[in-house]
């Protein structure tokens, strides 16, 4: 049980390797503001389309190919699109975008991600809630309606075109090098074998290759207050 924890922790870890590096592009919006300390706004349609005109400007490859609808009811085409990848958060937000679909609503079925949301105009949402957000990095709460304890909480939306960024991960057998001693190995340091060990270590890094051709939109999130139900 403990090699299987450690094997989904590293596996984390490389997440969050890679969500550092790529949170710190420069090609930077804010909803609401002009800073990080004055997002007070929520994803929106004009925000989106404001990244997709940049993004197109650059040369921006999109990821993700046309998906057509089918014979089923009630399924819709998706766009080829950029992806977006955002704290679970984010969920409600990106449901009240207008035209937005499900992942349920396309004709082909063929989501990129088992965490893939789904898709507004040309661009596609995976969601995670291992990408935190800056806690408490926006205005004041105030009348705001968003969540947050005395400021709002202001959570990164990653996009991304084709080739934006990369990583080097070291191949074969040395590349991750877990280590599992189990109890009962009696040496000088335990000579009662009473206890064991498991880890590992790995090799890898990540690097932006092209900041114009992706953006990190700041914004908040709704507090869906219960209204006293």
């Amino acid at each position: 049980e403990m090699k299987k924890h450690c094997g989904e922790r590293i596996g984390l870890v490389r997440e969050m390797i890679r969500y550092g590096v790529l949170k710190a592009c420069t090609n930077k919006y804010y909803s609401g503001g002009a800073s990080r300390a004055a997002v007070a706004g929520k994803i929106t349609l004009t925000l989106l389309r404001k990244v997709s005109r940049n993004l197109q400007a650059n040369h921006a490859k999109r990821i993700t190919e046309v998906l057509s609808p089918s014979p089923n009811i009630a399924t819709r085409a998706v766009e080829a699109a950029y992806l977006v990848f955002v704290h679970s958060d984010a969920e409600a937000d990106i449901r009240d975008l207008a035209g937005f679909k499900t992942v349920a609503e396309y004709g082909t079925r063929k989501p990129i991600s088992p965490q893939e949301l789904g898709s507004c105009e040309n661009f596609r949402f995976i969601t995670s809630p291992e990408l935190a957000p800056y806690l408490a990095a926006g205005v004041a709460i105030g009348a705001t309606g968003r969540a947050g304890t005395a400021n709002v909480d202001v959570y990164p939306f990653l996009m991304t075109g084709e080739d934006a960024w990369g990583q080097i991960a070291l191949r074969g057998a040395d590349a991750l090098d877990p280590t599992y001693i189990a109890p009962g190995v009696k040496d000088k340091s335990d000579p009662l074998g009473q206890r064991g060990f498991v880890g590992a270590k790995f090799y890898m890094n990540c690097t932006l290759l092209n900041e114009g051709w992706m953006a990190v939109v700041e914004a908040g999130v709704s507090a869906l207050q219960s209204l006293g139900l």
